[in-house]
């Protein structure tokens, strides 16, 4: 979860200080692929896994019958 919100801080940190031509030479991952992409990927797949966890507490916990 930590890596998670790292990664997002990351992701506005880069949107808001790096202008368009930047992502042209932005770094790769090891495969070679652009950081950002790899990045977004993670937490996509960061903010489902956050969205099943609190839809099932919402079934399962009586405090959200209340």
């Amino acid at each position: 979860m930590t890596s998670i919100i790292e990664y997002e801080n990351e992701d506005v940190f880069e949107n808001i200080s790096h202008g368009p031509e930047w992502y042209a030479h932005q770094p790769l991952t090891n495969s070679e692929k652009p950081i950002a992409d790899v990045r977004q990927s993670i937490i996509a797949a960061g903010d489902k896994y956050i969205n099943a966890i609190v839809n099932a507490q919402k079934e399962l916990d009586p405090f959200f019958n209340n």
